[in-house]
């Protein structure tokens, strides 16, 4: 085995053990692992690929679960400010400062 290769392999060996300990400590999150998992052996060994399921789930993700709570603290920034300072995600006001 070449040396990158080598050190490709340790690091891929300590990054699994350091998952591993992560999960140990938050368990309900091993549900989610296994569907990665799950998906990442459908793909293939391919990195490129691997790489490209995992950005695509966490898009997804964000999609998903993010986007709904920038709406709801959008909206709760409306209310906060005056009627004449108000922005909303389509037509945000930008204030010039000098230096």
């Amino acid at each position: 085995m070449n040396t990158v290769k080598k050190k490709d392999t340790e690091l891929l060996i300590k990054l699994i053990e350091e998952r591993d300990r992560y999960l140990s400590e938050n368990p309900h999150l091993r549900s989610y692992q296994a569907e990665i998992n799950k998906i990442l052996d459908e793909v293939g060994d391919d990195p490129v690929l691997r790489t490209l399921t995992l950005i695509d789930m966490m898009s997804e993700t964000i999609t998903e679960d993010l986007a709904p709570e920038l709406l709801k603290l959008n909206k709760l920034l409306d209310q906060a400010t005056e009627p004449d300072e108000r922005s909303t995600s389509t037509n945000i006001k930008y204030k010039k400062t000098s230096h």
